[in-house]
């Protein structure tokens, strides 16, 4: 088995804005964070690039987001997708 090494910028990764949002440690999702679309999403222009997040849709509808360019991105996909439900 390959292994595959991801620089992850730890400054960047270990941001938490409050009760808005919660880091995820150990997933393919780092934050979840309440409401629908981004609006309590964590400030993406302080996070790495494909930073992978979550709406509070729940497992099988939350929306699936990674950080582009300093910006959330949808991916199109919800949480069960990423998970092969």
């Amino acid at each position: 088995m390959a292994t595959v090494y991801v620089p992850v910028r730890e400054d960047k990764q270990a941001f938490h804005s409050g009760s808005a949002d919660v880091y995820v440690a150990n997933s393919l999702i780092s934050y979840q964070w309440a409401g629908a679309g981004t609006t309590n999403a964590p400030d993406p222009a302080t996070l790495s690039d494909f930073i992978v997040g979550v709406n509070n849709g729940g497992i099988s509808s939350a929306n699936v987001y990674h950080v582009i360019d300093g910006a959330w991105v949808d991916t199109g996909a919800t949480v069960a997708n990423l998970f092969g439900a």
